[in-house]
């Protein structure tokens, strides 16, 4: 049977009745349109007006917890948090409507930024209240962490920032094995809680369409995660020949330092002798394995010592370093809110790091800086992430943030780079020379100090880099 044929009988009929002054019956309801670009334009610009109104709360309250740390700052900063995290989780269920909407490419890009740059956070109400209380009760714990040798006598704890001057500056093994083993006391008890925040966060990582927060991690990069892993793997393969050497120097240079029954001369280097708490970044033990002793080698530490720089000027040094670049200085709010060094009176999370507070110009650094060559490059290097910040403040929400994770800390590594003799000279900190330094001898050796220096800091990084990534994906 013909389906238009039998479809004829019912119309025509409908006609007759209608001539007659009968009811017809109500007309169909119109079919509901699809979401348009016009409506995704829309969410994109109420979204980005409740973005940063919340922002400002939300950053406000982890400024707060890691600066003053207690129990009332840990709960005001999870409580800020799962706010921020409900209302994300909220965006990207809506945001879900314009996945096949033809859109202008920024819109588009800026809804496949919400999705990426998401925090995998669970949905569920009650798992999200248990995740940000995690998250908040670790960063705590771990800033207000010490190590006590004696936990009877309160002068045998130490902080973070006491035990890693041990690692940098003594050269006694069983201090910084003591120092080293110490502060790894602080993490075992974090274990469950940790265990539980994963759980946690690959729960809203599914929920956002990844198979885990890893694969998330490693969508981030405008390439798929698997090509991303590759990608990573080949750019490492390129320099895992120039860190093997940097390894092996060292590792002869520590054994005559220390005695081959402490530091073998084949295989690993023990981690405590590398002068940095994680063994991130050598720079501590360039005294023991500079090329050239007799070159002429500038210690930064020493100058900035002698002439008595104190964390506000060595601040300002950094600043005025990016002005001389073209940036503008910082508002007079940058030095008074900012805190540079660890206060006296409480507890705080001294390890580096930039805050733009409100996207308009309210921009910080917390570090606990110290007057070592250290602590100046870092402050060097946070700069870079404040200036990058106020550069793309002018921007929609969901572009306040660079390309991916790396660009920021490009960025703030290249500023490290221009720390050349010559420009640590033109600032007055290259008139110090090491101990026993001539003059005289070749700038050829000077250059492979400094770069000696540069590779103890950047190439000792990259595996250790990797490594930690790959442990959390």
């Amino acid at each position: 049977m013909i389906f238009g044929r039998r479809g004829a009988l019912p119309i025509a009929g409908a006609l007759l009745l209608a001539a007659c002054g009968e009811s017809a019956g109500p007309p169909p309801a119109p079919v509901p349109a699809g979401p348009t670009a016009a409506d995704a334009g829309g969410f994109l610009q109420r979204l980005d007006a409740d973005a940063r109104v919340n922002f400002v709360e939300t950053t406000a309250a982890q400024w707060v917890a890691a600066t003053y740390i207690t129990d009332e700052t840990e709960i005001i900063a999870a409580k800020a948090n799962e706010r921020w995290l409900a209302l994300n989780n909220r965006w990207v269920e809506e945001a879900k409507q314009y996945r096949d909407v033809e859109l202008p490419a920024t819109d588009r890009r800026q809804l496949d930024l919400l999705r990426l740059n998401a925090t995998a956070a669970p949905v569920e109400a009650k798992k999200l209240a248990e995740f940000t209380e995690i998250a908040a009760r670790m960063e705590a714990a771990y800033g207000a962490g010490k190590y006590c040798k004696d936990p009877k006598k309160p002068d045998t704890c130490r902080n973070l920032d006491q035990l890693s001057k041990v690692l940098a500056t003594s050269r006694n093994y069983d201090a910084q094995l003591d120092a080293w083993t110490g502060w790894r006391t602080i993490s075992p008890p974090l274990r469950a809680d940790y265990t539980r925040f994963a759980e946690l966060s690959n729960e809203g990582a599914r929920d956002l369409g990844f198979a885990d927060t890893g694969d998330l991690w490693r969508s981030r990069y405008d390439l798929s995660a698997t090509a991303f892993e590759a990608e990573s793997e080949r750019l490492w393969s390129q320099v895992k020949p120039l860190y093997e050497q940097l390894h092996c120097y060292v590792r002869e240079k520590l054994g005559t330092k220390y005695g081959p029954e402490k530091v073998p001369a084949k295989g690993l280097i023990p981690a405590h002798l590398t002068g940095n708490m994680w063994s991130q970044d050598w720079s501590n033990i360039y005294d023991l394995v500079q090329p050239f002793p007799k070159a002429a080698d500038v210690d930064v530490t020493a100058a900035l010592v002698k002439q008595k720089w104190d964390e506000k000027r060595i601040t300002q040094s950094a600043e005025s370093f990016y002005v001389s670049l073209g940036f503008p200085a910082f508002p007079a709010s940058f030095y008074e809110k900012s805190l540079l060094k660890r206060p006296r009176d409480r507890d705080v999370v001294c390890h580096a790091s930039a805050w733009d507070m409100n996207l308009q110009g309210d921009v910080r650094i917390k570090q606990c800086i110290e007057p070592d060559e250290d602590s100046l490059l870092t402050v060097y290097h946070e700069l870079g992430h404040l200036y990058y910040d106020l550069m793309y403040n002018p921007l929609p929400f969901l572009f306040q943030n660079s390309a991916h994770d790396g660009f920021h800390e490009a960025i703030g590594d290249s500023m490290m780079m221009a720390l050349t003799p010559g420009y640590l000279k033109s600032i007055g900190l290259g008139g110090t020379p090491k101990a026993g330094a001539s003059k005289s001898e070749p700038s050829a050796q000077a250059a492979i100090n400094q770069q000696m220096r540069m590779a103890l800091n950047k190439v000792a990084f990259l595996p250790f880099g990797k490594l930690i990534d790959q442990w959390r994906w």
